[in-house]
């Protein structure tokens, strides 16, 4: 009887051994999981940011061919002579 305690309490300490161990492994993946979430909301937010500024530059970009085609025809039906 006191053999087989010793044996039950033996496979206790194993499986609070294994459990703690577990345990253990499982913050670590927490903590790398934490991390790569965090990345990804910084990446998100750069993504963000960057579409923004790409449709601020792509609205200055009409603007500008506007101005330009209206240059255009402002040359065309006024021409600058150096006579004058």
């Amino acid at each position: 009887m006191n053999r087989h305690l010793r044996e039950v309490k033996s496979e206790i300490h194993k499986c609070q051994e294994e459990a703690r161990s577990l345990t253990g492994r499982l913050e670590e993946a927490k903590a790398t999981l934490e991390t790569k979430v965090q990345r990804l909301a910084e990446k998100q937010c750069q993504r963000l940011l960057l579409k923004k500024h790409q449709d601020v530059l792509e609205s200055q970009k009409e603007d500008l061919l506007k101005e330009k085609e209206e240059l255009l025809t402002m040359r065309v039906n006024y021409p600058f002579t150096a006579d004058k």
